[in-house]
């Protein structure tokens, strides 16, 4: 019975052994895991400060697009808008170049 006390002590002793080297292993792990945390953390924000100015970039392109269009629409209309008054000065050309015709016959003659 002596054996097994001794066997059983010795397993007992190298258990106790094993869960000092576990207990150092995770001492030594925990800090590495913290820092390992910090990182990822840092990640997320740097994460959502990167989606945050992908939306702000977003926003902007369709701002600009809707403004882009705003200007077409306006340069088609300024465009209409040109050739009806290139249209209405070709007609007060005429009105005018008639006018002068006709007071063109009612002048004097100097003898």
């Amino acid at each position: 019975m002596n054996d097994k006390l001794i066997e059983q002590s010795n397993v007992v002793a190298t258990s106790l052994g094993s869960f000092k080297k576990i207990i150092s292993a995770v001492e030594l792990i925990i800090p590495e895991i913290n820092e390992v945390t910090a990182s990822v953390s840092d990640l997320d924000e740097e994460k959502s400060n990167i989606i945050s100015k992908v939306s702000n970039t977003s926003s902007l392109a369709e701002e600009i697009s809707a403004s882009s269009e705003e200007m077409v629409a306006s340069s088609e209309e300024l465009s209409h808008s040109t050739t009806e008054v290139s249209k209405a000065a070709s007609v007060l050309n005429n009105a005018t170049e008639e006018m002068i015709s006709s007071v063109n016959r009612f002048k004097l003659k100097e003898s």
